[in-house]
């Protein structure tokens, strides 16, 4: 709590200097923004309108001399469009709302379903806003996302912020976008937009808040989900799988489980027209170590080790191949493989690139997939 509200000060400070540099801001003007770290979309009473909820800093209850009231407050506006319910909030605070802060911007998926490209087009066009900010689909009302971590967390907005990062970093199993990422997919004709997924589970006391799966898009509108295991495998083919723990069973009769920390990945697609024959190879050069042993067998001999390289390989092409059924059946392509055609036969794809998705399910994809365990000086025989 108290290296959040750290967090929230230095962004505080951060403003100040930028207000005192730029040379058109004064202190009194500060005074009149309402600094926004998260944005929530959900469908309004009125079919027709949409509900934003906007998370903003209250400066006064910074810091250990501060008020003891929330360091946040959510407020909520609405309007036929998203400006116009921008507009509608000073209804409700005496502080114009101020965007470039803003760590997240979630939606419902009853929004997601309809299309998110009209909320993002203000996100993109007012130079204003932060085009980093990251887009979360909410399993829930998007609202509640935020009342949530209101109640748990100092920093509600940055701590969601901070759970997409570390899991990138540590289990990189479920793809996230921001706001310029998402919009760069949309406007490709040969790649879709992903986001993550977030749920509210349990009641009371037991409630958390998790990352879930992630979400599939075509063009704007949410068609579909990978679960963590086809999330890992897009992640695989695009190059984006920083770290993890690959379980794969000893050899022999025992079933018994070894956990195998990612060390090194690197990935590449390489596509291939043969006559009306459309191919990819996806090739992952990996490396792992041990990280746990729960059976007896002894890891030190290299035929063992061997044998837990290829089933090692064998997970990875599984969870690559799972990704690719889920999209190529949703004739998706979130992998940006029309892309790869494109940079290598640009020719063949213009008159490929009008019917991609007619295409797309039809590319027949292989994986080579180079595995290796770390022989390192740690222990290796079973402690049994």
């Amino acid at each position: 709590m108290a290296r959040n509200t750290r967090i929230i000060q230095l962004i505080i400070i951060l403003i100040l200097i930028t207000f005192f540099f730029s040379g058109c801001w004064n202190y009194r003007e500060l005074d009149d923004l309402a600094i926004v770290t998260g944005v929530a979309f959900d469908q309004a009473e009125n079919p027709d309108k949409i509900l934003m909820t906007t998370q903003v800093v209250v400066p006064k209850n910074l810091g250990s001399e501060g008020g003891n009231g929330p360091t946040f407050i959510n407020v909520k506006s609405t309007g036929f469009t998203v400006m116009e319910a921008v507009r509608n909030y000073n209804a409700k605070l005496d502080r114009r709302p101020f965007f470039p802060f803003t760590e997240i911007v979630v939606f419902s998926k009853e929004i997601a379903r309809e299309g998110i490209a009209p909320y993002l087009d203000f996100f993109i066009r007012d130079p204003e806003p932060r085009s980093q900010a990251w887009i979360i689909i909410s399993d829930s009302d998007a609202q509640d996302l935020l009342e949530e971590f209101a109640n748990i967390e100092g920093i509600p907005t940055r701590a969601l912020r901070q759970m997409i990062e570390r899991q990138q970093g540590a289990m990189s199993n479920i793809a996230s976008s921001d706001v310029v990422e998402f919009a760069q997919a949309f406007h490709s004709k040969s790649r879709q937009p992903v986001a993550s997924i977030i749920e509210i589970k349990g009641e009371g006391k037991e409630k958390e808040v998790l990352l879930k799966e992630t979400a599939i898009f075509n063009e704007d509108k949410l068609i579909g989900t990978l679960d963590r295991s086809e999330g890992r495998g897009y992640l695989w083919i695009i190059n984006k799988v920083e770290s993890g723990i690959i379980v794969v069973e000893e050899p022999g009769l025992s079933n018994d489980k070894i956990s195998l920390e990612l060390l090194l990945s690197q990935s590449k697609m390489i596509p291939r027209i043969t006559g009306d024959k459309l191919e990819i190879k996806i090739e992952v050069s990996m490396e792992s170590q041990i990280a746990e042993q729960m059976g007896d067998l002894d890891l030190s001999k290299h035929d063992v080790l061997q044998s837990l390289e290829r089933r090692q390989a064998a997970v990875i092409h599984n969870e690559i191949m799972a990704a690719v059924k889920k999209a190529q059946d949703l004739r998706t392509d979130i992998f940006g493989f029309g892309q790869a055609f494109t940079r290598k036969y640009p020719k063949e794809m213009r008159s490929l690139e009008a019917k991609w998705d007619e295409h797309f399910p039809l590319i027949e994809v292989s994986t080579e997939i180079k595995s290796s365990i770390r022989r390192t000086a740690v222990q290796t025989r079973p402690l049994t």
